[in-house]
């Protein structure tokens, strides 16, 4: 642009000497014209003489023609770099107010944390006397047992206790059982059954052996727990002889009602080994005289079956150490493909 400026007073310098030199001549024959008139009006009188013009401006050169233009060339190359860097300075700027506008946030929220802090320390000085700290859940319920009754904690330390006890059960004694009954299961259900321990785990299976050889088909054996070395499993088991108990209303015989046995059938899970053994010479009484008019019983081809229809619900059994059974035939069953069915119609 300055170039160009540059340029465009040159033309008109030169526009305007080309003019003076051209408007001269006339002008110097007007005025010789016009001077015979004014003397012979104006005599006696001084006639100032004009000044002579100035002299016309030296055309420009071509060097200075082309200056001018590389100059303007640059112009626009110096144009355009500071347009780029205005760009960059721009994008640059935004970045950096945001992370000015980040870095004033977390200070502002540090000033806050710090004016709160200041003025807690200060009302904590002034409150008298101060807040107790806050309990834990631990603290509060052992702080909220004074508010109860002591027939509610009596209850609750008997509910305790025998949790407790009843968690132990399985705990027994390794000391082996010399009775006649239990020498009779072991060798009519094909068991080895000696010590506490094995008699506390195997008494609800024993019940329902019993009760599978007189009422077939009764017992639900995929509903037993064969893992009877845990507590569980026994308490499961002892659900579950409770109710084909009832189902087959072992109650109403002669030899378990109320009038001729204090054991129920419901606290045989919290007996004592006596006592399981008396009611089980009881049981095999009733036993005796229903087992001769049921069919031959073969306890380890039962097992063998037993094992089929549990797997055939999904489930994967195994049997306990004391209970005996044909490995060879259960790896049979196991490994025959099951057979198809038959198209009805």
């Amino acid at each position: 642009q300055q170039a160009r400026k540059q340029i465009e007073e040159i033309k008109g310098r030169v526009d305007q000497a080309v003019g003076d030199a051209v408007r001269r001549p006339q002008e110097l024959a007007a005025a010789d014209e016009a001077e015979p008139a004014l003397s012979a009006s104006h005599k006696g009188k001084k006639t100032f003489e004009s000044a002579p013009p100035p002299p016309p401006p030296p055309p420009p050169d071509e060097s200075d023609i082309m200056q001018g233009t590389d100059f303007a060339e640059e112009e626009r190359e110096v144009s355009k770099t500071e347009s780029r860097h205005s760009r960059m300075q721009r994008s640059r700027g935004s970045e950096e107010y945001k992370g000015s506008k980040a870095s004033s946030k977390a200070k502002s929220e540090k000033s806050l944390e710090a004016d709160l802090s200041s003025s807690e320390s200060e009302s904590q000085g002034d409150d008298w006397p101060p807040k107790p700290p806050i309990l834990r859940f631990r603290a509060q319920c052992q702080f909220s047992t004074q508010f109860k009754g002591e027939e509610q904690m009596a209850k609750e330390r008997a509910a305790r206790k025998a949790k407790e006890d009843k968690m132990k059960q399985l705990q027994g004694g390794h000391d082996k059982i010399e009775d006649y009954t239990l020498t009779w299961v072991n060798i009519y259900f094909k068991l080895e059954i000696e010590t506490e321990n094995q008699f506390e785990a195997a008494f609800p299976l024993i019940l329902l052996s019993m009760i599978d050889v007189i009422y077939v088909k009764k017992v639900r054996w995929h509903q037993v727990d064969w893992n009877a070395g845990y507590l569980h499993a026994l308490h499961k088991n002892h659900i579950l002889l409770e109710n084909i108990w009832r189902e087959v209303n072992m109650d109403k015989l002669r030899d378990f009602r109320a009038d001729n046995t204090d054991m129920r059938i419901e606290n045989t899970v919290t007996a004592s080994i006596p006592e399981k053994l008396d009611f089980l010479k009881q049981v095999k009484r009733w036993f005796d005289m229903r087992v001769r008019h049921s069919d031959e019983y073969n306890p380890i081809a039962r097992r063998t079956e037993i094992e089929r229809q549990v797997r055939i619900t999904g489930r994967v059994m195994k049997f306990p150490s004391w209970m005996l059974y044909d490995k060879e035939a259960v790896q049979a069953s196991r490994a025959a493909k099951p057979e198809p069915k038959k198209r009805t119609g």
